[in-house]
């Protein structure tokens, strides 16, 4: 008797619990005394998020101070504080903001803290990619992709999810991580 064992890399999404500030709102966000206070909540929630999206990171840190929107403003005032606190950061197709200490071995889940595909690292979407490789030995690119978009949580693959779930894909075959063979994913030779 043969026993698989196929060990899933997939977490639970760990969200930060951030209390809002005193007397938050839209103005006081850009008060000179108010600026380590907001240092402090960045860190703290890329510190547990890692690797976070500049738009979730955003509406997190913008949710702790009553205020609903980011206008150019006020993302000129964040960008800055991150800057301060030197965060590592990949650029894809936005921002994805990573704790010094991230090893990123796992994927997260959806089904807490529900994330636009968007707002999911492409790094993240290797991690599932590869382990549905792995489980698969090769898998058909079309239904690679509705798996993907499952694993995260999205019942179907629209134009945006598709996009994204692609880039991963192909950023994956550049550089060599897996290989298309006859619209097959599947890893390459080493």
């Amino acid at each position: 008797m043969v026993t698989i064992n196929l060990t899933s890399k997939q977490n639970p999404y760990t969200a930060f619990a951030l209390t809002p500030a005193s007397n938050a709102n839209s103005e006081t966000i850009y008060e000179f005394h108010n600026r380590n206070i907001i240092k402090q909540q960045i860190q703290s929630i890329v510190d547990a998020e890692a690797p976070i999206s500049k738009s979730l990171l955003y509406k997190k840190v913008l949710q702790a101070w009553n205020t609903s929107r980011a206008g150019s403003r006020l993302d000129k005032h964040l960008e800055g504080i991150i800057k301060e606190i030197n965060i590592v950061q990949t650029i894809h197709h936005q921002p994805f903001y990573w704790s010094n200490n991230t090893t990123l071995d796992y994927y997260r889940n959806n089904d807490i803290e529900k994330r636009n595909m968007e707002d999911i690292a492409p790094e993240e979407v290797l991690i599932a990619l590869q382990e549905a490789v792995t489980n698969n030995l090769s898998i058909e690119e079309a239904e690679l992709l509705r798996y993907l978009a499952r694993t995260f949580g999205f019942a179907k693959v629209g134009k945006q999810i598709d996009t994204m779930l692609r880039y991963v894909i192909d950023t994956a075959v550049q550089s060599g991580n897996v290989k298309r063979e006859n619209d097959r994913i599947k890893f390459a030779d080493k």
